[in-house]
């Protein structure tokens, strides 16, 4: 294993995402929810939510108005999903995979599997040879696609990070 290999594995060793029921039950401003959601990615990753995306995606419909300006548990796991899958897709095609789940699961049980796919892809990437714990869910298409979404999001923070990596070594 090379030296920027051992330096950008520390990055996503520890990277976990709050399961549905670690969400908070009480409603969130909008600046508390991108910080909530901000805190959970580590800056070399590059993911990241801004007040005015939030705003954007409401607008757009991906997520709906907040009630009394606060936001829910629902609409923070929508807007986790939404936040890393455009790492790679486009909001049309966002507003298509939401959609799926909305109408084949329940928005826990979705996100609670996004999670964990997203967290085993990421340790797949950063940790050749690392098959993680296998996440057991019957197969269906909503699975296969989340399964190859964070496949392609974990190999593009992977060449982020990795990349920011060289060139921080190179500049010191």
């Amino acid at each position: 294993m090379g030296i920027v290999e051992r330096q950008v594995q520390p990055i996503v060793g520890t990277f976990c995402l709050p399961r549905y029921d670690e969400l908070p039950k009480m409603g969130l401003y909008l600046d508390q929810v991108v910080q909530y959601i901000n805190s959970y990615f580590p800056e070399a990753m590059g993911i990241k939510v801004t007040n005015t995306m939030v705003s954007s995606y409401v607008k757009r419909g991906l997520l709906n108005h907040p009630q009394r300006r606060q936001y829910d548990r629902n609409q923070v796991a929508s807007l986790f999903i939404i936040t890393v899958s455009r790492q790679g897709l486009s909001l049309h095609e966002i507003q298509a995979l939401l959609r799926i789940q909305e109408e084949r699961q329940n928005v826990e049980d979705g996100y609670n599997y996004f999670c964990a796919a997203l967290e085993l892809a990421l340790r797949q990437s950063f940790f050749p040879g690392d098959q993680g714990e296998r996440i057991e869910i019957p197969d269906s298409e909503e699975k296969r696609l989340i399964d190859r979404l964070v496949r392609m999001i974990s190999c593009r923070v992977y060449l982020r990070v990795y990349l920011n990596q060289v060139q921080e070594n190179h500049n010191s």
